[in-house]
């Protein structure tokens, strides 16, 4: 007779088999394992962030549906990259504990890097949406669109570490409990706001200070002075640096100077604010020009009241360029501020005349304009303002358009 071969089933697997302190030291195990995944990624990403502001970036915009998004996804991963970590304290050990073998169980999977593995993975997906996703003046969603296939990570991962396990014992339960127990964790949590406080945030506040500070300043004027408030979307606007929204700000604000009427006082206060905090450079930092013009802004002011609050506002318009056309002219404070670099980066360099006439044409407008208004309002004797009641007079400036400005503005003469 032929020796018939021995049929070794498969054990069927249970907390016994693994044993109670074994089973509940690998679910302690997998929960922290998954904390400090989560918490080391979150801090990653903060990390990049800060870098990427502390270099002149924006405070990155990110859209609702992709915060809801990244949220369950970090969950998700993390839960699975805990959960990895029980199976694998769990079986990491001989057979022979479970069967007469001394065969060692060994899960392919956590015999690799799974820490690093996993993190390019969260990371990977992060920077599509920091390069793709938030690229200024793109209306592109395939992001979002398509963000659920991501999920084939976490889902890759679990049904990984079980099937391993299925090679030695029968798991049918243990797989739907473990799977929905996990769903019913991500769900629970993503609606929780169990983030750390972004440090992103603080680092645009204390780089921007300088900014901020001014928009706070003119904020609060508005409102005790003029009774004037802006709306939640203005205000997100006025503390972006370089988005959508603010370009879209700017572009309304200059626009509506183009008016044969008064523009109204809130728009000059917009205006004023957008100078001061330079927000005229975008897409391209040697061609982009995104204001008014002063002439246009001395254009409303022949147009209303020397003592009312729109030429006091008006002549403060004035004011900010001619504080920015010093930058053009290496005249500035030597101040440590990102707002000082951007307007030294644009408005001067070791080439001042080459890099500000070629590349800069609309400045070298604003700037000789500016230097021509102050000098011929300061003349005119008309306006009570601090910046023009000086004991020293403005030097005189002659605009190569000389003809057009004594046709349009007989007032302004030598």
């Amino acid at each position: 007779m032929k020796q018939q071969k021995r049929i070794q089933l498969k054990p069927r697997l249970s907390i016994d088999k693994i044993g109670k302190t074994r089973f509940w030291t690998g679910i302690l195990l997998g929960i922290l394992y998954a904390v400090i995944f989560y918490l080391f990624v979150f801090y990653l990403v903060e990390y990049m962030m800060v870098i990427s502001i502390a270099m002149g970036g924006n405070l990155p915009i990110i859209p609702t549906e992709v915060s809801f998004f990244e949220k369950p996804f970090l969950i998700a991963t993390s839960l699975t990259v805990g959960v990895t970590m029980m199976i694998r304290h769990w079986f990491m050990q001989a057979t022979f504990h479970f069967q007469s073998s001394r065969k060692k169980v060994s899960l392919r999977l956590s015999n690799y890097s799974l820490f690093l593995v996993y993190l390019v993975f969260y990371v990977a997906s992060v920077f599509i949406r920091f390069s793709y996703l938030d690229v200024e003046f793109t209306e592109a969603n395939q992001f979002i669109n398509y963000n659920s296939l991501l999920f084939i990570i976490p889902l890759y991962i679990f049904f990984a570490a079980w099937t391993e396990i299925s090679r030695y014992f029968k798991t049918a339960n243990w797989i739907p409990y473990t799977f929905f127990i996990s769903l019913l964790i991500i769900t629970f949590l993503s609606f929780i706001n169990i983030k750390p406080q972004g440090f992103s945030k603080k680092a645009f506040k204390i780089i921007h200070s300088e900014e901020l500070e001014y928009l706070d300043s003119e904020l609060k004027k508005a409102k005790e002075k003029y009774n004037i408030t802006f709306s939640e979307e203005t205000l997100h606007s006025l503390k972006e640096l370089r988005s959508k929204r603010a370009f879209d700000l700017l572009k309304k604000v200059r626009l509506a100077f183009k008016t044969d009427g008064e523009v109204s006082l809130d728009t000059i206060i917009l205006e004023k604010i957008l100078i001061h905090n330079f927000k005229g450079f975008y897409i391209d930092r040697g061609k982009s020009y995104a204001y008014i013009f002063p002439l246009q802004a001395y254009e409303q002011l022949r147009k209303v009241d020397p003592k009312s609050p729109k030429s006091t506002e008006l002549l403060n318009i004035i004011k900010e360029f001619h504080d920015l056309s010093l930058y053009s002219l290496n005249t500035f404070d030597d101040r440590n501020s990102i707002l000082h670099y951007n307007k030294v980066s644009v408005l001067s360099g070791e080439n001042a005349s080459i890099y500000r006439y070629s590349r800069n044409i609309n400045y070298v407008r604003m700037s000789d304009q500016t230097f021509f208004l102050v000098y011929n309002i300061q003349k005119l004797n008309t306006y009570d303002h601090p910046f023009f009641n000086r004991d020293i007079p403005f030097p005189p400036h002659t605009l190569i358009y000389d003809a057009w400005i004594q046709e349009n503005f007989p007032e302004l003469k030598h």
